[in-house]
């Protein structure tokens, strides 16, 4: 019983290591593709979702390197609700490897970005990225407010991971 749970279980491991490769490899061909015949928005798509799941690779430096240019695209086509997008996930990516400076103040650009085109998923998830900033910064009080502000943003949109989310980092900013 035990031998087919652990044979189970790396295979399942094995399984999701090589389909994460695969798209990568995909990602990659699909951004070149689109670079090579002039395609900047499909670009700037592909190179999101390449920055996005290399994220899970713990490769931050090749991430945010994807986000970057996927930003910088959008950008120069003037599609502020998709840069946004990126600044909220490159501000994601310096959460998780703790540049907390970094994090807060392209977090802050987005959920302005978001704000202004009322962009209420985007605007959640951004509030409840700043409320965790703020709880490491020990101000429980703005924490608390960014929280709830992005729990209604999630009841609004009826967004139920934005809701889960929210919800499960209230109690660990209420000791």
């Amino acid at each position: 019983m035990k031998k087919s749970l652990l044979f189970f279980i790396l295979i399942f491991f094995m399984k999701s290591v090589f389909s994460e490769n695969n798209s990568i490899d995909s990602l990659k061909k699909l951004v070149a593709f689109h670079h090579k015949n002039g395609n900047k928005l499909e670009e700037a798509k592909s190179l999101y979702d390449l920055g996005s799941v290399v994220i899970n690779t713990q490769n931050t430096s090749k991430a945010l390197s994807h986000l970057n240019y996927s930003a910088e695209i959008y950008l120069l086509l003037d599609d502020s609700i998709r840069y946004a997008w990126c600044l909220y996930k490159i501000s994601y990516l310096y959460n998780l490897t703790g540049d907390y400076s970094k994090s807060f103040t392209y977090c802050l650009n987005a959920n302005s970005i978001a704000s202004k085109y009322s962009q209420k998923s985007l605007e959640g998830y951004c509030q409840n990225l700043l409320g965790r900033l703020y709880y490491l910064l020990s101000d429980e009080s703005s924490a608390m407010s960014f929280y709830d502000k992005a729990l209604k943003n999630g009841k609004i949109e009826n967004n139920d991971k934005l809701i889960a989310e929210s919800m499960s980092t209230l109690p660990a900013a209420c000791p």
